[in-house]
């Protein structure tokens, strides 16, 4: 009897441990800060709460997950593909924003399907011969960092894209959209036609009126062979703030005054 009393213990104290873990785990996640110390910090917690192989992380390599994480950002960022490296710089010419980092969509689909045999299938999968695919622009405001605290100087113009004809399951996915990039809005304002101006370079970067296009069609990989896309666009999909700055208008609660002399009687 005294064993089994022991038994029944033990066990009772193995699942408070696992409770306990549960919680730490739980409080270290939600304490997480930027993308590269998230992940490194996340591994790490994973680590020393027993749900990683024994030896798969030494406790002290942090800081070394986070340079090689970096490491890799920066291998990939500057890949060379037919249509220049996956990282390029626009230029903008204002004051405080000489040039604008990029991911250019047509060398970012390329590389994609080169390193990565599901990515290429996916893409194979969701082309037709028949008809061009649809691309939607999803443009949206952020603003980074305590919610209590707004503050107008950090808030980013996001630019994400995908495909329309991506499976379902895909689309859902809010990480498997492809970034275009981040500018911040006080920049994006300093143009001239603010978003909207912004919104064109955009547009150009994907159908330029010369050179690659994906109106024309591009390469990307599948199982070794090299296959022509085609792509137009669908639209911008945004809230409607982001859509009245895209299209310069007055908004929902916008009003315009004429007078009878503008439309004359004919």
């Amino acid at each position: 009897m005294v064993v089994h009393g022991d038994k029944r213990k033990g066990k009772h104290d193995k699942d408070s441990d696992a409770d306990a873990k549960r919680v730490a785990l739980q409080s270290n996640l939600t304490a997480m800060g930027g993308a590269r110390s998230s992940l490194a910090t996340l591994l790490h917690t994973l680590y020393e709460n027993g749900m990683l192989n024994d030896g798969a992380i030494d406790s002290d390599s942090r800081s070394s997950m986070r340079r090689e994480l970096q490491d890799s950002m920066e291998r990939h960022s500057k890949a060379d593909t037919p249509y220049g490296k996956v990282v390029q710089l626009m230029e903008m010419n204002l004051p405080e924003l000489q040039h604008w980092e990029y991911c250019h969509p047509m060398a970012l689909l390329y590389h994609l399907s080169t390193i990565s045999d599901h990515f290429a299938e996916v893409m194979n999968k969701s082309k037709s011969d028949d008809r061009a695919m649809r691309i939607v622009i999803y443009v949206d405001e952020c603003e980074p960092g305590n919610p209590l605290r707004p503050e107008k100087s950090r808030m980013l113009q996001c630019v994400y894209w995908a495909f329309v004809d991506w499976p379902a399951w895909l689309l859902r996915r809010s990480g498997a959209w492809p970034v275009f990039g981040f500018m911040r809005s006080i920049h994006a304002d300093m143009l001239p036609g603010g978003e909207s101006d912004l919104m064109r370079r955009v547009l150009l970067t994907f159908w330029p009126p010369e050179g690659h296009s994906f109106s024309k069609g591009i390469v990307i990989n599948h199982k070794g062979s090299c296959q022509i896309l085609r792509a137009g666009f669908a639209g911008f999909l945004a809230d409607d703030a982001a859509h009245t700055a895209i299209g310069c208008k007055m908004g929902a609660s916008g009003t315009h005054h004429t007078t009878i002399s503008e439309y004359p009687i004919v």
